[in-house]
């Protein structure tokens, strides 16, 4: 006999499947994680341990509503960190892209240098209810990102693709990587008081995600 298997994945683990209380919230009450012999530790010593996976692209900016479901479901798993991955990457109906309505960079001005307003407070309230729930962040920079015209490149027709290799050595891209970085690592999300780059929650920040030729 078949039996169907329903997973909702907003819906919290209950019960003997509850794992939060494996979670010691909220994320960074012990201090930046460090590495010591191999190993990672908390900045009062004590040993951190963590488990968890990829939210990509238009996972990065859900609505208010579904960010709670979704940290408190993640936290049910006794998953404990995230990794927002490929936040950058264009607009489009599906696939691997951001959302149409709340892209973390606004693509429709024309260029890639600044955020989506209603994207970025998504993505800022998803890390605040993330960090509540104690699930720590690693943080991708350059995985997705599509640069423009409007990007004043020093060459013209910019590719339809993400050039991520191209970003070690042509001295535009890199200022243009530098700029998204200050701006999104710098930025005092509203809903934490915390920037990224001074936020205990955050473990690794990497720079480009897979960017050899």
């Amino acid at each position: 006999m078949k039996q169907r298997i329903k997973i909702d994945k907003v819906t919290p683990n209950s019960g003997v499947m509850d794992f939060s209380w494996l979670l010691d919230a909220p994320a960074g009450k012990h201090g930046f994680v460090e590495v010591k012999n191999g190993h990672m530790y908390f900045e009062d010593g004590s040993r951190a341990k963590f488990i968890g996976f990829n939210m990509p692209t238009r996972a990065n900016t859900p609505d208010h509503h579904t960010a709670e479901r979704l940290a408190t479901r993640l936290a049910s798993l006794g998953v404990n960190v995230i990794r927002l991955h490929a936040a950058d990457a264009p607009p489009a109906p599906s696939g691997w892209s951001s959302s149409l309505d709340h892209p973390l960079i606004d693509y429709g001005k024309g260029t890639s240098r600044s955020f989506h307003e209603k994207g970025l407070d998504r993505f800022d309230y998803f890390v605040a209810k993330l960090k509540e729930k104690g699930i720590y962040l690693h943080v991708d920079l350059l995985v997705a990102r599509v640069f423009q015209d409007g990007d004043e490149l020093d060459y013209p027709d910019a590719p339809p693709f993400s050039m991520k290799c191209f970003t070690h050595v042509n001295e535009r891209l890199i200022q243009l990587q530098k700029e998204y970085a200050t701006n999104l690592l710098c930025h005092v999300k509203p809903y934490t008081g915390w920037a990224l780059i001074e936020d205990p929650a955050v473990i690794p920040i990497q720079i480009s995600n897979e960017d050899s030729v």
